[in-house]
């Protein structure tokens, strides 16, 4: 298993690099405020592998976050040529109230095509069903239509909050996504990656960001 952090407040601002080669991103010093716990598990021996059979990887994230513990159970498929992500479903609890979340993309989402390398792009066009059940009462499913595009673009050195500076590839990821009612959401990602299976992710604070400068944040994750 392996820590994830996130920095949802407290750095207000990033500077992301530029397209192309040549950057030098550094990370480093950033102290989180949120931690949860990822750990691969054996997919038929996860709660709800009969809803994704096809799955042969599926992870779990525990999140602790006052009063709530949530658990998230990912289902993925691993191939010679891409990383699928079928969908996911979990839990979130409190003293006073239990959460059950669904989450099934039809057809699947691609979540990267493998191998990649600068230049290298990607992308889905998906149907988001999404469900929840509130203290035992399901409130019905709503379905997002998405599109999905990824394009690797830049490279260069990262300095993670470890100090550990490595080699990586920056990914831009573009999700829109058709709201119930009828208006649009563009979600917007920059994702650093090593070949040493290290990662980063910036989540600007703008639904349209530069590609390139400093820009506004939300929550760097890694």
């Amino acid at each position: 298993h392996r820590d994830l952090h996130s920095f949802p407040t407290r750095r207000s601002s990033d500077l992301i690099g530029f397209p192309g080669g040549g950057n030098n991103w550094n990370f480093s010093g950033i102290i989180p405020n949120d931690s949860s716990k990822e750990i691969s598990v054996v997919p038929s021996f996860s709660p709800y592998f009969s809803d994704y059979p096809t799955s042969n990887v599926v992870m779990t994230f525990t999140t602790i976050q006052p009063p709530y513990t949530n658990i998230a159970y990912v289902y993925e498929t691993l191939t010679q040529g891409s990383f699928i992500v079928n969908g996911q479903e979990g839990t979130s609890n409190s003293d006073t109230s239990t959460f059950l979340s669904k989450l099934v993309d039809d057809p699947f989402y691609l979540g990267f095509s493998i191998p990649f390398t600068y230049n290298s792009h990607w992308g889905s066009k998906f149907t988001a069903h999404s469900t929840t059940i509130h203290d035992g009462i399901n409130n019905g499913t709503t379905n997002f239509p998405s599109v999905d595009s990824t394009i690797v673009d830049a490279y260069g050195t990262i300095t993670m909050p470890d100090g550990a500076v490595l080699d990586a590839l920056r990914a831009k990821r573009v999700i829109t996504t058709l709201r119930p009612n009828g208006t649009y959401k563009t979600n917007v990602t920059f994702s650093f990656y090593t070949l040493g299976g290290h990662s980063f992710t910036v989540s600007p604070g703008d639904s349209l960001p530069a590609d390139h400068g400093i820009i506004p944040v939300i929550e760097l994750a890694w």
